[in-house]
């Protein structure tokens, strides 16, 4: 599913769970508005699901631990999506991107939400509101990118 640069008005509906043959879900630049609907965590086939740059509020749904072959989600540049990671996240253990820059994230990276996610490649948790050390495992990621600041370091960042 591609519907890239629209203007849609509303929210993600609920009716998109079933969908549960999906493989890719492409809602980026759309106008999309609301909370990510918790349905979406019924999709246990999708391997990438790309929200970004909409207007997505509200926390991310705990439900999203579901979509064990997700391979890369994106959830970058919502400036009204609020949330602390999520442990459940760490089942997401074929997660290999995840883009959460420009999120209004908060919040630290748990070394918990981290152990299932042994094939992460990229990492973008820059411009947010994430705080604390980033824990070790991200250091040696292929790409990691964040904001080196008095409120979350880690890696070559000084507290």
């Amino acid at each position: 599913m591609h519907f890239e640069d629209n203007n849609f008005s509303g929210g993600l509906p609920s009716e998109l769970g079933f969908l549960t043959k999906m493989e890719l879900m492409y809602i980026y630049e759309s106008s999309v508005t609301g909370p990510i609907a918790t349905e979406l965590g019924t999709l246990t086939n999708l391997m990438a699901l790309d929200l970004e740059w909409n207007d997505l509020q509200g926390l991310v749904p705990s439900e999203l631990s579901h979509l064990t072959a997700l391979v890369m989600l994106w959830l970058n540049d919502n400036d009204n999506l609020t949330f602390s990671l999520p442990t459940e996240l760490g089942n997401l253990e074929q997660l290999e991107h995840l883009f959460l820059q420009g999120a209004s994230i908060n919040g630290t990276i748990s070394p918990e939400l981290t152990n299932g996610w042994t094939n992460l490649q990229v990492l973008n948790v820059s411009d947010t509101l994430i705080s604390g050390t980033l824990p070790t495992q991200f250091c040696t990621l292929p790409v990691v990118d964040f904001d080196c600041s008095g409120s979350l370091c880690g890696c070559d960042c000084n507290c």
